[in-house]
This record gives structure tokens, sequence and C-alpha cells, in this order.
């Protein structure tokens, strides 16, 4: 690793989130997760409830045309980390898969919560230990503060993974 922390927190316990823990806890870096429900609660829904993992499409500009105002971004991106890889990463985690007829690539389980399973046992209990982002009492502005204040006393770096938070 180009950096030498020794604990980092992720702020967000989605599917970038835990996939992010998994990679530095690999590294012996200790990972503390926080997120404001249970982590992978989103992973549930996806596929309807069968977990689409990735599109078998194994040409990177090909794979990125298929998101038209990422595009050229994510050239980088799936040139670094491929569907090969992608579907190394799930074999790693203990989750086997297939591919449909039309390229999607599904568990074998057919079930996000058997992909959320194997997620979670690959993360040590440290790591999910949760630190809630809501409180009882106390305006949003004070709640962030004590996550903040929290996060601080915890750890070397903070890697924040959001997701779009448009209503």
């Amino acid at each position: 690793m180009a950096q030498d922390f020794k604990k980092v927190a992720i702020v967000g316990g989605g599917p970038a989130g835990c996939i992010c823990a998994y990679y530095l806890l690999k590294e012996n870096i200790k990972v503390d997760i926080f997120e404001k429900t249970e982590p992978l609660k989103t992973l549930l829904p996806t596929g309807g409830g069968r977990c689409n993992l990735a599109n078998a499409e194994y040409d990177f500009k090909t794979l990125a045309s298929n998101y038209p105002r990422g595009e050229k971004f994510l050239y980088s991106i799936f040139s670094k980390f491929s569907t090969i890889d992608t579907i190394n990463l799930f074999e790693e985690l203990g989750i086997k898969t297939y591919c449909q007829d039309d390229m999607r690539i599904f568990p074998t389980s057919n079930s996000s919560k058997d992909v959320r399973n194997k997620i979670l046992s690959n993360l040590n209990k440290e790591a999910l230990e949760q630190h809630l982002a809501s409180s009882k009492d106390g305006t949003e502005e004070i709640k962030a503060r004590r996550i903040l204040e929290r996060i601080n006393q915890l750890t070397d770096n903070i890697t924040l993974i959001s997701k779009n938070l448009r209503k």
C-alpha cells in the first residue's frame, strides 16, 4: 500500500464501503465502518432479490459505453479493475457465479441475502461494529460533529463512500 495507515474509518457501509474494508483488512489495516443503518442493507433488493453482480462484458471500453454520462471516466476504472477481477473477487469472497444469456452475472444461490452474508463474513467483527450516524437529540450539525469527533479519535484516515443523496 502506498500509504502507511494503521486505522481507517469508512463512512458508508454499502457495497463499496464493505469491499473497501475487505481490501484494507487484507493489508492488516484496522477498519471501522460508520453506517446509519445496517451494513449492505442496500444490497438486498438488487436484481429483484437475486443480486445482479456484474455484466459479462470483458472489453472495458464496451462496458463503459453502457454509462454515457461517465464513459470516459470509467475507462480508467474498468481498465484497472476488470470484469474478470470482479468475478475473481466474488470467488475469493466465497460467492460462486453464473452468467445468464443476457450477460448479467448472478450468484449461483440467486440470493442477495447470501451475497450479503458472504461479504460480511469476510469482515471482522471490529470492522462491523456499527457507529450509528444518528442520535436521539441534537441538530443534524451536532450529530455530524459527534460522528466526526468519534472518527477522529479512532483513525488515521477517513474514506468517504457516498451515494446520490438527491431527493
